[in-house]
């Protein structure tokens, strides 16, 4: 009867002590993860520069193209009850 509680014990140990290290670095991820996202929620947005020249009607000289999006600071976006269009 001994040596039956000992294979059961040579099964028993290792499958505990593999769960436990599966939990801990399981927990680590999780911790690290969290750090990661307040970070970046604690961080303010830098103000974008924006640079502004007078202008004069002149011809044109050269044309310049440029890429991005603008948007506002502040957005409301709305729901309604019912579908329908939107007149004033």
């Amino acid at each position: 009867m001994g040596s039956t509680l000992k294979r059961k014990l040579l099964y028993v140990i290792p499958l505990i002590l593999l769960i436990v290290a599966i939990g801990a670095v399981a927990m680590h991820c999780v911790m690290e993860r969290a750090e990661e996202k307040s970070s970046l929620r604690s961080r303010a947005p830098e103000p974008l520069g924006v640079r502004c020249i007078r202008t004069i009607r002149a011809p044109i000289h050269a044309l310049v193209f440029g890429e991005g999006k603008a948007r506002a600071v502040r957005r409301e976006f709305l729901t309604f009850e019912h579908p329908d269009k939107v007149t004033y």
